[in-house]
């Protein structure tokens, strides 16, 4: 199910922060979509077309190791976005993103948000602290990785030319 998004009581926490103008800029662009159990959004590689603020639910991370299992590497609710490594300027996502427990979202094209993060703002500042967050989250999650550095290596390879956790988001 696909709507425009019609003024409402902004649920996911960074939405409900930007300003008032910044929002009203945005809101034509966001579609309200309902996200089921198990959906998977993007597999390791793929293109990133979509970001998504999530209302309700829960969205999953996942890595393969090498041996083939599959690791969770965050949990995205209402308070961040999944599709991250849009505004990082990836055009692919370097895990699997999948949806754990239903929900709806604001799905927003990549290119929109993209521009609007160039643009500056509290918008940027709002998904640099996403950023940060996602990060801690998964620092969080290192035990599953037999180092801090393999760890990085894997997040990074593909999405990232240097670590996002750097002094420039801070």
């Amino acid at each position: 199910m696909v709507a425009t998004a019609k003024p409402y009581a902004v649920k996911n926490r960074l939405l409900a922060a930007l300003p008032h103008e910044e929002y009203k800029r945005l809101q034509p662009q966001l579609e309200l979509v309902q996200l089921s159990k198990r959906r998977t959004l993007y597999e390791s590689g793929d293109r990133i077309r979509h970001a998504y603020f999530l209302n309700s639910g829960m969205g999953s991370l996942l890595a393969l190791t090498q041996g083939g299992a599959t690791v969770e590497i965050a949990m995205v609710g209402n308070e961040g976005m999944l599709g991250l490594p849009v505004i990082l300027r990836a055009h692919s996502t370097p895990y699997r993103i999948m949806i754990q427990m239903p929900g709806d979202a604001m799905r927003i094209k990549a290119e929109v948000i993209r521009a609007e993060f160039k643009r500056g703002g509290v918008s940027r500042n709002a998904a640099r602290l996403d950023t940060i967050r996602f990060w801690t989250k998964v620092r969080r999650n290192r035990p599953m990785f037999s180092s801090t550095a393999e760890m990085f290596r894997f997040l990074s390879k593909s999405a990232h030319p240097r670590p996002v956790y750097s002094e420039t988001l801070l």
